[in-house]
């Protein structure tokens, strides 16, 4: 498969993925008008904790820490070819900016701008599951009506950062 090719089977897969969340979240939101963001907000947590909890696992089972940059070297679906993301750090923090966002263009196409930013949370959560002491700092977002979408990662501790060695999963976070 050529890069083309496999950038357009992973913008079709999540043409697809997007609109499945569209279909279940609306169904959500309608059942339940009261407490339905709160329930697919919990979901999307579960999800993101889930995939960053397996990540992590990966990384251990090859003897490595859990670090940003073992984060994305196993991240757990192809981002650079369905997202592009440009990458950068500085100081220790790894900024991340993004022009296009194909979940974006389908949630915007629907007018679901404000449920699908819930789903956005995901990123938040998948680094909890990941490593705790990695935190998610979203600053622009593309559904928030942003150019592009922009997140900075950073250590919570200095002292991680410096060694590389989280410390973290087993007790606090078991595995799945």
């Amino acid at each position: 498969m050529t890069d083309t090719q496999t950038q357009e089977a992973v913008r079709s897969m999540a043409r697809f993925t997007a609109l499945l969340y569209y279909y279940l979240t609306s169904e959500i939101v309608k059942a339940c008008p009261e407490e339905g963001k709160e329930i697919i907000r919990r979901a999307i947590r579960g999800f993101g904790i889930h995939r960053g909890r397996a990540i992590a696992k990966e990384v251990r089972r090859r003897g490595l820490p859990l670090t940003v940059e073992n984060l994305n070297r196993f991240y757990d679906m192809p981002i650079v070819a369905g997202w592009e993301p440009k990458r950068d750090e500085r100081l220790g923090e790894h900024y991340s900016q993004t022009d296009a966002c194909t979940f974006a263009e389908v949630w915007r196409e629907l007018g679901h701008e404000e449920i699908g930013r819930i789903y956005c949370e995901v990123d938040m959560a998948l680094r909890e599951g990941y490593n705790p002491e990695i935190e998610y700092v979203p600053l622009k977002n593309i559904l928030s009506g942003d150019a592009h979408c922009s997140s900075v990662s950073r250590y919570r501790s200095a002292e991680r950062t410096l060694n590389g060695e989280p410390g973290v999963g087993d007790s606090a976070h078991g595995e799945e």
